[in-house]
């Protein structure tokens, strides 16, 4: 089976270049859009093939990697995951890349703290999570459509991932570390679910605050976590006093037939307010 790696189209020549500079890249949604709140299709494998969805996918990975797709020097990748409702698509279609170079700009103590490691573009079509151990992390999220904030969320450490890669193979890896909590987030995009939904509200803060100290204890929302690894998911989420609430991370049990079940035709097109259009 695959692990989802992403296989870059042959280059384009000089007619192909022209049109995707005045297509431009697709523009992310902001919360708010009702696409992000909506269960997003699944997407046939015969389709996969197909142009039109090849060429989001292509334009799913370029809007993640930003300036950086163009080769301009000094430019940072916007994020390390990108849903297809993101780009006002509801679809079940994930991408998503965590390159070294922007790893090593970060301390090295909070980069092992998070068991985080550079890893190629993978395509995952029609997701299915399923956690692999109890062992959980809470760590600062934030999110392409929620900008400029963060929030802490407990997610699994370790999950396994079954779906299609972008040429309709087979997919099943086991991730870990910070790999599992991108997957997680993001498939968590394609049932309308934002991390908002699952952090520690009280932790809630602007990206600029984030070496402010945490909230302490409050009597109706309880105690909030520090970051790192947790033994097992205790109760999260939500403003959930810790060790009350149910486990809220996001990953689900699906068989396969029960996905088969819910395939539906074709390839949805992008909708949802402004979401979906392309910046010149």
């Amino acid at each position: 089976a695959s692990d989802g790696a992403w296989t870059p189209p042959p280059p384009k020549d000089g007619f192909q270049r022209l049109l995707s500079a005045v297509q431009g890249e697709r523009e992310i949604v902001n919360a708010g859009t009702p696409v992000l709140r909506e269960r997003a299709q699944e997407v046939r494998r015969e389709r996969i093939g197909d142009a039109d969805v090849q060429a989001v996918i292509e334009e799913m990975v370029e809007t993640l990697r930003g300036p950086t797709a163009k080769g301009i020097p000094g430019t940072s990748p916007r994020g390390v995951g990108l849903a297809a409702p993101q780009v006002g698509i509801p679809s079940r279609v994930i991408v998503l890349e965590d390159v070294a170079a922007e790893i090593e700009k970060l301390p090295r103590e909070a980069v092992q703290k998070q068991r985080r490691e550079a890893f190629a573009c993978k395509v995952i079509i029609n997701p299915v999570l399923e956690p692999v151990g109890n062992r959980t992390a809470v760590f600062y999220e934030g999110c392409l459509s929620v900008p400029g904030y963060r929030g802490l969320v407990e997610r699994h450490l370790e999950v396994r991932c079954t779906g299609l890669d972008h040429k309709g193979n087979d997919v099943d890896f086991v991730a870990k570390g910070w790999m599992a909590r991108i997957l997680q987030h993001e498939v968590d995009h394609l049932d309308g679910t934002l991390y908002v939904d699952r952090m520690f509200s009280r932790s809630f803060r602007r990206v600029d605050k984030l070496d402010e100290p945490g909230p302490g204890p409050n009597d109706e929302f309880g105690a909030t976590p520090p970051e790192g690894e947790r033994s097992g998911a205790s109760g999260f989420g939500g403003g959930a006093a810790v060790g009350t609430a149910k486990p809220k991370t996001g990953v689900k049990f699906e068989s396969a037939g029960q996905q088969a079940k819910r395939v539906a035709k074709g390839f949805p097109k992008a909708r949802g307010g402004k979401g979906g259009k392309k910046r010149r």
